[in-house]
């Protein structure tokens, strides 16, 4: 089957149409996750719904669902899709009123999935390696909260496209490297993998959360600690991660060569060890 839509409660092949008093149209006021289904099965779900909950929470927005109820709906809603390998978009915005910036915390939430088909690409895909573009990180301070307001995203995003390249790295006025424009950033140094701390500057993301517990395994050492530009441009290995990306090399950034312009060892590892877990449920 091609792509398959939910909304609050209706599952339809066809393109469902929203109030455009949707606060989430008009500002950007809901949130969201992307859940990859491998094989029939959905890799991290239980992450992706206790994430949600998590955002919902930072902004402020009331869920009258348990996370039990929700997921049930995300299950029954893939289940109807017949997409085995699939990826899952689930949005819920607070709700739809008169145009007004203050809210009403008896609106009913506007609950939107679609679930499309993806192809699974073979590993060779994630070795080769990809390039990056720097970005200034002008975001606000809850990039805990996976919301829908990702307009800095947007440009970042196309800044790299226009280069040529397969993503923007997020940096700060002081230099501090935060995360890309859709995914969370690693880095090798003298030997040492490391990602910034999952503060409110970057998204804690769950292909992140389970590629440092794959690095314990392998015994790769790690450090959880900030770091700066000039740290991400020394680097000999360089990758990122995310629901769709999976652990996906980046060997040029702003045109330089990261390490030796491949994939490095200590990536390629985690590549394989990710391909593994995930085509395993």
């Amino acid at each position: 089957m091609g792509v398959l839509y939910y909304l609050n409660g209706k599952v339809s092949e066809e393109e469902p149409k929203v109030s455009s008093q949707d606060r989430g149209y008009n500002f950007g006021d809901g949130i969201y996750e992307v859940i990859r289904c491998y094989d029939g099965k959905f890799f991290a779900l239980d992450d992706h719904v206790e994430r949600l909950f998590k955002s919902a929470s930072l902004i402020d927005m009331n869920l009258p669902y348990s996370k039990e109820e929700i997921r049930k709906i995300i299950t029954d809603f893939y289940k109807q899709s017949n997409n085995p390998e699939a990826a899952v978009y689930v949005q819920i915005t607070r709700g739809a009123t008169s145009r007004s910036h203050t809210y009403s915390r008896d609106l009913k939430p506007i609950f939107f999935m679609f679930s499309k088909p993806m192809e699974d690409k073979p590993i060779e895909f994630y070795e080769r390696g990809f390039k990056a573009v720097t970005a200034h990180d002008g975001r606000w301070d809850i990039c805990q909260a996976k919301t829908v307001s990702l307009l800095y995203n947007v440009l970042a995003k196309q800044k790299a496209k226009d280069a040529g390249c397969r993503e923007a790295l997020f940096i700060r006025g002081n230099g501090e490297v935060t995360e890309g424009g859709s995914s969370n950033l690693f880095i090798v140094r003298d030997g040492i993998l490391k990602s910034r701390p999952a503060d409110n500057r970057i998204l804690s993301g769950i292909t992140r959360k389970h590629v440092i517990e794959l690095a314990g395994k392998n015994k790769i050492p790690y450090r959880n600690e900030i770091f700066y530009k000039e740290d991400l441009m020394a680097a000999s290995e360089v990758f990122i991660t995310g629901t769709t990306s999976e652990v996906t090399p980046i060997v040029e950034i702003d045109g330089k060569k990261v390490g030796t312009g491949k994939t490095g060892e200590i990536t390629d590892k985690l590549i394989h060890a990710y391909h593994d877990m995930t085509r395993n449920l």
